[in-house]
């Protein structure tokens, strides 16, 4: 399990460094780059919980139950 998550934290450093150079060269970069990590952090954090087995409910879950509590009033 640690050697899962410290291959996941090599793996997105190596993702980060590649596409660092290109991002600084884009027009909005503050937009580009808040767009580029949450997107990162959040796949970070999935596959993380995975790695440690404790990987998160399914999306269609918590549509269900809306659906279910929109449909039901």
């Amino acid at each position: 399990m640690v050697r899962d998550v410290i291959s996941i934290i090599a793996v997105f450093c190596i993702i980060i460094s590649i596409d660092l150079n290109r991002l600084s060269k884009v027009k909005n970069v503050k937009r580009t780059m808040f767009i580029y990590f949450t997107i990162l952090i959040v796949s970070f954090t999935i596959s993380l919980l995975q790695a440690i087995d404790k990987a998160p409910l399914s999306p269609a879950i918590y549509i269900e139950k809306a659906i279910d509590s929109f449909l039901s009033r």
